[in-house]
Parts: structure tokens; sequence; C-alpha cells
């Protein structure tokens, strides 16, 4: 189907480069972040959590940690008079990595709760242990101790980290999206190709790769669109044969009626183009009920009713226009049914055309139940279908032969039509051999089909 649309252009495809550039760093940047913004919030979360669930434990431990301290200074300054415990202090301070300070209580940012336990002798821990305050024994001065340095060490350390996490999961990006990246410019190319008219063009790429799915269905509709288009290309091709016919006999008609020398000539002639005509109309009606059904099912409004008294009435209207044939009509008791009566009047009345237009002037009707399914059956005389054939008559425009032949009338769209709305209705068209001698077409529909 390559020569349907021509292919003058050039596919112009992105750089395979550029693509994936824009990729991995879309990806790299997106996940990169993401992770980061999540350790944060998770290193956050759980200092807070500490703080709210662990806040006694941790400051017991830290008191713990410098109570010895505390002691040695406190000794240390008792034994001194109080008027030198601020040389003495600044005297010790080198041999300490953190300030010592002393103050009055009235100096310090303490809640309520922290004043009481600092007066009470109790060491107060301060901004998550970097600060401590503690009531020297005896007198109203405090002993600070912090806030403790930051250990700059740790800074470089931690970029180093970051620097190490950022490269590994650079190189994990790029070994994860450089495969991806090729798969989906080989998609970019099938589309690209199938759009600028290259049917053919399908995607290959593993069954296991997380795109197959979208390759699958790319293919999926592009096989859809190369019959839809292929059928499309039948159709017309079918239907201008079908139409130079008529037309060419009205072209004669009105040449010859042009000449005529009497009446009787004339309406010979006219009545003739207005044979053409319906000829034209017919073929024009069945090729919109099929193109309906074939581009999308109408949505059918189901009605609940009688199928009996329903069926009577196409057969006699039937028999009325065709009084040279012999109708049997065999219906069994049946329930209500659900069905769309005036499509599937339309699919009843094309097999009774067709047993009529192949038999030999006689027609059996049956209308029975089959287990969860109703059943219409319509048999003829005629010399049957061989089962090579049985699914070819059912491709718009096919006729069989010999008999099945442009001479017995018919567009070739009246079984193709029936097949299409029996599956409207869920259900499904079986062609057989007749008791009778001819074709046996049965139509079967679930009971229980609920409308669109």
């Amino acid at each position: 189907m390559k020569d349907l649309i021509p292919m003058e252009k050039k596919i112009n495809t992105p750089h395979t480069e550029s693509r994936f550039g824009k990729l991995f760093i879309r990806f790299y940047l997106s996940i990169f972040i993401t992770v980061l913004a999540t350790a944060l919030g998770l290193q956050h979360g759980f200092n807070s959590m500490l703080n709210i669930f662990m806040k006694d434990s941790i400051t017991a431990y830290y008191q713990d940690l410098t109570r010895g301290v505390y002691h040695v200074m406190e000794q240390d300054l008792i034994i001194q008079p109080e008027s030198q415990w601020q040389e003495h202090i600044e005297s010790l301070q080198p041999y300490f990595g953190y300030p010592l300070v002393l103050r009055s209580p009235e100096k310090l940012a303490l809640t309520p709760h922290e004043k009481e336990n600092l007066l009470s002798g109790q060491i107060v821990v301060q901004e998550n242990g970097e600060l401590y305050h503690k009531k020297i024994q005896g007198s109203n001065s405090i002993l600070t101790m912090g806030k403790f340095p930051d250990p700059n060490i740790f800074v470089p350390l931690n970029m180093l980290v970051w620097i190490a996490f950022a490269i590994g999961f650079g190189v994990m990006t790029l070994v994860w999206t450089y495969p991806y990246a090729l798969k989906l410019k080989i998609i970019s190319q099938a589309v690209l190709a199938f759009g600028a008219g290259d049917l053919s063009s399908r995607v290959k790429i593993p069954k296991s790769s997380s795109l197959a799915p979208m390759a699958m269905a790319f293919n999926g509709m592009a096989d859809k669109i190369g019959q839809l288009i292929a059928s499309h290309r039948e159709l017309v091709h079918a239907v201008s044969h079908e139409l130079r016919t008529p037309a060419a006999r009205i072209r004669f008609g009105l040449e010859m009626l042009a000449s005529a020398d009497n009446a009787k000539d004339k309406q010979r002639y006219t009545d003739g183009m207005h044979r053409d005509v319906d000829e034209m109309e017919r073929l024009l009606s069945e090729l919109l009920t099929y193109s309906r059904f074939d581009a999308k099912a109408p949505a059918l409004e189901m009605q609940e009713g009688e199928i009996v008294p329903w069926l009577e009435k196409l057969v006699k209207d039937f028999q009325i226009m065709h009084p040279d044939i012999t109708i049997s009509l065999d219906m069994d008791p049946v329930d209500l049914c659900r069905f769309e009566p005036f499509y599937m009047a339309r699919a009843v009345t094309n097999l009774l055309e067709n047993a009529a237009r192949y038999g030999r002037h006689k027609i059996g009707i049956q209308l029975f139940e089959d287990g969860q399914q109703h059943c219409i059956q319509v048999d003829d005389n005629g010399i049957g279908i061989e089962p090579c054939d049985r699914e070819k008559i059912f491709e718009p425009f096919v006729r069989l032969d010999p008999s099945r032949s442009r001479q017995t009338g018919g567009h070739g769209l009246g079984l193709p039509i029936v097949r299409k709305i029996i599956q409207s209705h869920g259900g499904h068209i079986l062609v057989s051999s007749s008791p009778m001698g001819g074709a046996r077409f049965t139509l079967c529909w679930p009971k229980n089909r609920i409308s669109h």
C-alpha cells in the first residue's frame, strides 16, 4: 500500500544526540531534585520527631555528658572568692574548645520550666545540645558552656558525598535513559514515516521493553488505518464500477429519447431511465448503510417487544411485493425479544431478497430459540453455496458464479450489511446447506442483549 500516498518529502527527524540530551537532563534533574528534597525533608522530619518524642531522653543524655565538667569547674570555683571567678574562668578559657561565660540568671532567655530547673541546680540544655547553663552552688552566678563551634571538617566531606552521589546517579541515569532514548527514536521514526505516507511502517522493539505497549498500540492503529484505506479504495473502485453501467444506460436512453419519433418509444426510454435512477438510489442507500456500520456501528436503540407479530407483518409485506414466490413461515412461541426493529427488518429483508433472487420461487422462514439466543432462519431452494465460498459472500461487492452473477441483480452489499447489523446486536450469522436444496442463513443474537 505504499503507492496510496506518494512519499515526496524527506522525513526530518531531530538529532539523536539533542533528543537524548534533553531526555537525560530532564530525567536527571527531576529525579535528583526529588531525591534531594526527600532527603532534606526526611532529615528535618526525623529531627522534629526526635525533639517531640525523645526530648527528655536527649536532654538527660546531654546532661550526663556535661555533669562531670560542671562538677570539676564548680569545685574549682567555690574554693575561691566569688570576685575572682571571672578572672579564673578567663585563665581557663584557652584550655577549652568552646566559650565559658559567667552571667546572672536575668540575662538568660529561659522558659519558666527551664528557669525552675536552673534554680534547683539542674543543668539546662538549649539549642539541641549546643548551649548549657548551670547555677554555681552557693551563688547567684550561672556558668554557661557553648555554643560549640561547627566542625568545619564535615562541610567538605558532605560536599564530597553529594558530589559522589550526583556523579553516581548521573551514570545510572545515563545507563537507563540511553536505550530508552534509542527506542523512542525508533518509535518516532516509524510514526513520522507513517505520517509521510509509508503505510507499511511499523515499530519493531523487543516485547520486554517498557515501551512495548506503546509500540503495539501504534502497530495496531497502523494496521487498522491500512485496512481502512484499502477497504475504502476497494469500495470506491467497486462503486465506480457499479455506477458505470446504469450511467451508461441513462446516457444511451437520453440519446434515444432525443431521436424517438412517437410517444410510446419516448415512454419506454423514460421508464428505462427511471429504473436506472432507482437502481443507483438503491446502491447509494446500501452503500450509506454499509459505510455507517463499517466506520463505527451506530448506537442502536434496542426495544423489548413481541417478535412474532413483527416477523409476520414483515413476511406479509414481502409476499405482497413478490406474489410469485411461495413462502412458508414456521414460528415457535418466543418470549419477549430485545432487538432494534428497523435494522433487524433490514437484515431479514436482505436475506429474503437474497433467497428470492437466487432461489427457485420457494422460501422457508423459521423463528426459534436456541438456548440463550433468538434465531431467525431463511432457506431457499436454489443451488446453494459451496463451503469455500461461505465467507466470501460477506465481503462487499462479491458475487459468486454462475447463478450469483450480475444478471440476477443486486450490488453485493446485502449480505455484508446483514452481518454488520447482527454483529451490532451482539450476534452472528451462519451459512449452511438447506434441506430445501439451496442455502440456509441463520441469524442468532443473545436474549439479554443490552442497548448501548
